[in-house]
């Protein structure tokens, strides 16, 4: 696909988000959920084609990456995107900041941000909620990149796109493994998937399992053998360990119970997928033998995140 064509095909699906800001999963309706994966099937078309990846869809735009936890994967894409699209792009670190230096508030940091009128802030913040305090201080777009334990939205949409290339989502059975309760992965997803018409049923130790998770619409299973019986899609999430979260008994014993090996896949549908929204700790979240099977579809995820940002910059950004 040139740039011409391209252009065409957005021409013909451009629409603008009802918000102006990704803070939930839910701030999209069904339309919308759809309009933002269809568009990011357009953009992974081009970038697969194309050895020259520039476009100027946001030329004269600026985007700042706002990264108050590490990060990879997010973080890269949401600057590919940027720039793949033209637009300027500043990354600012947790490490290199005055609310880490000098103890600044994020309230005031973000109105500094705001006042040198930039059009978008990509946050990540180990506190929940801190993605809609900044929507409340700025008069820019604003996208959460991972807010505490409580939600990741555009992983989440990296996942349905995923999902939507192997899967049809209605009846779709969907095992989630691991620490549930600590991860803003699973708080996207969970809010997500059962509109969507999936079946989720979600396993770890008692522990790392959310107390009314089933106010979701999903089931609660303590045993992994169990949860994997006729799977089309197992979800592994790692342990939080920056979170200081503590299992009862040590890593090794998790990693007997709920880690993903071959023998545990033969439980799930022939044809089911392995997902991880990353970074993978061997051996406790999935074996090597599985992380590198064809049924894994890690890198197809961080292939489709790139394409996904595109798309939610795009949307909210583009004249």
């Amino acid at each position: 696909m040139n740039e011409k064509e391209l252009l065409s095909r957005l021409k013909k699906t451009k629409k603008k988000l009802k918000n102006k800001n990704l803070i939930s999963i839910n701030n999209l309706s069904l339309k919308e959920l759809n309009l933002v994966l269809d568009t990011a099937e357009i953009f992974r078309e081009f970038i697969r084609t194309n050895s020259k990846k520039k476009l100027d869809l946001l030329e004269g735009k600026s985007v700042i990456n706002l990264f108050f936890e590490s990060s990879t994967r997010t973080r890269t894409s949401f600057e590919l995107a940027a720039k793949i699209l033209g637009a300027d792009v500043v990354n600012i670190s947790g490490e290199a900041t005055t609310r880490k230096k000098k103890g600044e508030s994020l309230v005031d940091v973000v109105r500094t941000l705001n006042a040198m009128h930039i059009d978008a802030v990509v946050i990540r913040d180990n506190h929940s909620g801190a993605s809609d305090i900044v929507a409340r201080e700025v008069g820019c777009a604003v996208i959460n990149a991972g807010d505490g334990w409580h939600e990741h939205p555009s992983q989440a949409l990296l996942d349905l796109l995923t999902i939507r290339g192997h899967k049809k989502f209605k009846n779709l059975k969907f095992t989630l493994v691991g620490d549930v309760l600590h991860s803003r992965v699973a708080g996207s997803l969970l809010r997500v998937l059962p509109r969507l018409g999936v079946k989720v049923t979600v396993c770890g130790p008692e522990s790392f399992l959310p107390v009314k998770v089933e106010k979701f619409g999903v089931k609660k299973e303590t045993n992994l053998e169990k949860s994997l019986n006729g799977a089309d899609v197992i979800y592994a999430l790692r342990v939080q360990t920056e979170r200081a979260v503590r299992i009862g008994s040590s890593m090794n014993e998790y990693a007997k119970s709920y880690c993903i090996t071959q023998e545990k896949l033969k439980l799930a549908k022939e044809d089911a997928i392995v997902m991880h929204a990353g970074p993978v700790i061997r051996e406790r979240d999935l074996s090597t033998e599985v992380l590198d099977s064809p049924q894994c579809v890690v890198l197809e995820q961080v292939e489709n995140g790139v394409a996904v940002r595109i798309a939610l910059l795009y949307l909210l950004l583009a004249d």
